[in-house]
């Protein structure tokens, strides 16, 4: 074993003997808690959708985070699947069921696309979905004061000719957010739909793999900014090898103040406590990850 690593080991297991439990509930929980929220298209399919293709561009990033809701779909071995699209629903059924959602799942950010199954009619119609959503914006910010809220512009629905009512509502949806935006500062417009064209579609209104990949990609372009506090920093990384090689292996590491060895197979020190579990949202392949301290 190399005198680096030797160190790394030693150190991280004497900070494990001498840190208190809480202190590994509080890395633990320190994560970005993302609820993706909408409908079929926040949905998606088992192998193709925005989240899986989000959650990708988000763990190279670095970003410490998990997707949160009510809701699971997609292959949930490859990305971390919970969430809260549903088939068929449209604006008001959201907000009907939103209060319990947020208060289940306690987000930092929720990401809203909604508006598909409320399209077609006339300009009246149309405005009254977006008067839809300025209720369903102002439900979670009375639920979820401190979370921040990114609504995004519709993909184009095409069904053999474009459907007006979609321009018609990213727009007036925009105008309405950038005015409550002045008095909400953890509110905001992403344009994620209107990244999308006709040939981005699988079937007029659900995007085909190409969409969801450009979605996740403007998705990411909107929260990036706000996820720097969350993302591994160079000091974090050396944490994560020394304690990856603590957990691990079966290493024997000599504690000289202590005049024992701690079997690093066995998740109990010396003393009597216990190595906290590696976090299922921050373990990938053979290192363990622990982000920055919240600020």
């Amino acid at each position: 074993m190399n005198m680096r690593l030797s160190f790394v080991i030693y150190a991280f297991a004497l900070i494990f003997a001498l840190l208190p439990p809480s202190t590994f509930a509080e890395i633990a929980d320190d994560a970005l808690r993302i609820m993706p929220l909408g409908n079929s298209i926040t949905y998606g399919g088992y192998d193709s959708n925005y989240r899986l293709y989000l959650w990708e561009k988000l763990q190279r990033a670095q970003v410490s985070c998990e997707f949160v809701g009510t809701l699971q779909g997609g292959n949930c071995a490859a990305y971390d699947c919970d969430h809260e699209g549903h088939y068929g629903w449209s604006i008001e059924s959201l907000t009907a069921g939103v209060v319990d959602w947020l208060n289940a799942t306690s987000p930092d950010m929720v990401l809203t696309m909604i508006g598909s199954n409320d399209m077609g009619g006339d300009s009246t119609h149309t405005q009254r979905a977006v008067e839809s959503l300025s209720q369903l914006i102002e439900t979670m910010r009375a639920t979820a004061p401190q979370a921040k809220l990114f609504i995004a512009s519709l993909p184009l629905i095409d069904y053999g000719w474009p459907e007006p009512s979609v321009d018609l509502f990213n727009d007036s949806a925009q105008a309405m957010i950038q005015r409550r935006s002045q008095t909400d500062s953890l509110l905001f417009f992403a344009d994620v739909g209107r990244q999308l064209t006709t040939n981005d579609l699988a079937d007029g209104i659900h995007p085909n793999d190409q969409g969801y990949r450009k979605m996740a990609d403007a998705w990411f372009d909107a929260i990036r900014p706000h996820a720097e506090q969350y993302i591994f920093t160079t000091t974090s990384r050396a944490f994560h090898a020394g304690l990856s090689q603590l957990r691990a292996t079966r290493l024997r590491v000599m504690l000289p103040a202590m005049q024992q060895s701690v079997d690093a197979g066995n998740p109990y020190l010396p003393n009597g406590k216990r190595l906290p579990p590696p976090s299922q949202n921050s373990y990938t392949g053979h290192s363990v990850t622990i982000p920055n301290r919240r600020q």
